[in-house]
């Protein structure tokens, strides 16, 4: 059994993520959306997703993990159609189904950074923890946001006042 400290260094390492990557990648997102966001979403997500066949673990708290990212990383499908379907598909289906998939990862993220961290501390491989937390600061900065996103809130910018 390890330390909760290590579970602490997770979260505070997914906060550093988001506050590095996640401004740049809305602009992206919101300007130049294209197969070279949708093919760099997958190369951030597939290996995580991949591990749950090619190195299974035998925690639970991995398998949780590996489930609720499974179920974030559906929404790439419909960033997928937006950039690749010959019509460049419907964007307003395919912007509103990412809108509630990006509210619904407000609930999904916490818990499946809280299934690491407890996955972490039952012993898992650091491999496994380093491609899980990859796949969720990239499905956490991968969103169609609202205004005044709640995570946004997550972003030192946003207590500072803009002052960073």
């Amino acid at each position: 059994m390890r330390s909760p400290v290590g579970a602490a260094l997770i979260v505070i390492t997914y906060l550093a993520g988001v506050n590095v990557f996640l401004t740049p990648v809305q602009v992206r997102v919101w300007n130049y959306l294209n197969g070279i966001d949708v093919l760099m979403m997958l190369a951030l997500v597939v290996p995580f997703i991949a591990t749950r066949w090619v190195s299974p673990s035998n925690l639970r708290a991995t398998r949780v993990a590996w489930y609720l990212t499974a179920v974030m990383a559906l929404d790439i499908v419909f960033f997928a159609i937006m950039t690749f379907a010959p019509t460049g598909g419907h964007p307003s289906l395919e912007s509103l189904v990412l809108i509630f998939t990006g509210l619904l990862k407000v609930l999904l993220v916490p818990a499946a950074l809280l299934a690491l961290g407890i996955a972490f501390t039952n012993g898992e491989r650091i491999s496994i923890i380093t491609l899980g937390l990859i796949c969720i600061v990239c499905e956490t900065v991968y969103i169609v946001p609202i205004p005044n996103h709640p995570f946004q809130w997550l972003l030192l910018r946003y207590w500072l006042k803009g002052v960073v």
